[in-house]
């Protein structure tokens, strides 16, 4: 007990800056406890925060470091994500991409350019740059990479599981890629928001409707009437924030909640959406915990992004969180 109380003591001078210094005796600092390697002449805290490893190996139940220092706090700059089945990718502020988990088509890849909006198919990528350049990369099959462009400037894109479709900047809809379901028509209208999906793909039109083609298995080309601000599509559900804030989705997904929402994002069988106040809230099949095993605390995230079977979000700190599956590290991005 002694001891612990002469650590202690010795512990809190490090907290007041270290302020004692050290009596002589290799063996102790001021006279108490035996810490030399972690406080050596009157260190201040950060000195002795860049020493936590030798303090947590010679302070034990008093340790300095944690009586001084604060956590560390993350050197991020995201400022987006993309997930896909296998893999997820985000952003950085200076608009170059970085990417993690198991699709070597894409990880490989990644392009050295300068990104303003990224987009994640199933297995390949999509980008524009501030130029209205589109950029694919990763798996190309179906040709869902072979960007359609001329002298085009694209103003928005979108990756579904094996084709991509990007707005050029009068509105009309450009796409490449898998197109056995008719998923895509450049003549069908002039749009102001994209979603491609599995097979199918669901537009909002500029005067707010949704309209959709292509596969339909459950319902997910059958939008309901309203107008909407934002869209996403996955498997076999679409999913559109109206103007009013709530969600709305039709197919196979199950019920969305109600409220108010900002962002909405569908993958394979799962759904999310954030509240204006950043926090997430996921519904539909949680096998492996896609929907559920969200991070503590689940708040104060800027952008989400639903994948196959995992999901990522963007914090208020400019750092990426995942979960759900996880077993290409899809789930495990860059700390």
């Amino acid at each position: 007990m002694v001891k612990n109380l002469i650590l202690c003591i010795a512990s809190m001078a490090v907290f007041l800056g270290c302020p004692y210094q050290d009596s002589g005796d290799d063996d102790t600092v001021n006279g108490y406890g035996e810490c030399d390697s972690c406080c050596p002449e009157a260190p201040a805290c950060d000195d002795c925060c860049e020493e936590c490893d030798s303090c947590d190996s010679c302070c034990e139940e008093c340790d300095p470091c944690d009586s001084c220092c604060p956590e560390p706090i993350p050197e991020c700059d995201f400022v987006e994500v993309a997930a896909g089945e296998n893999f997820s990718c985000g952003r950085h502020a200076d608009g170059t991409v970085e990417c993690w988990g198991d699709e070597p088509d894409v990880l490989d890849n990644i392009p050295v350019y300068t990104f303003t909006v990224i987009t994640a198919g199933r297995r390949h990528m999509c980008g524009l740059g501030a130029d209205g350049l589109a950029i694919c990369w990763g798996n190309n099959d179906m040709g869902q990479t072979n960007v359609h462009q001329e002298d085009w400037h694209f103003i928005a894109i979108a990756a579904g599981e094996d084709h991509t479709c990007a707005l050029r900047d009068n509105h009309r809809m450009e796409c490449w890629g898998l197109s056995w379901d008719g998923q895509y028509e450049s003549d069908l209208g002039q749009f102001a928001f994209l979603a491609a999906g599995y097979g199918y793909q669901c537009n909002v039109d500029v005067d707010g409707t949704a309209a959709c083609w292509g596969e339909d298995t459950a319902g997910e080309t059958l939008p309901p009437e309203g107008t909407f601000v934002q869209m996403d599509a996955g498997s076999s559900q679409t999913c559109a924030i109206q103007s009013d804030g709530e969600v709305a989705c039709w197919g196979n997904g199950g019920d969305p909640p109600t409220g108010i929402f900002k962002q909405v994002s569908v993958g394979s069988d799962h759904a999310c959406v954030l509240w204006w106040g950043g926090v997430p809230l996921c519904w539909g099949d949680d096998t492996y915990g896609q929907v559920t095993d969200m991070p503590v605390p689940a708040q104060n995230f800027t952008q989400i992004s639903a994948g196959h079977d995992h999901t990522c979000a963007v914090r208020g700190n400019s750092c990426v969180e995942c979960w759900g599956r996880n077993d290409h590290g899809q789930a495990s991005p860059p700390e």
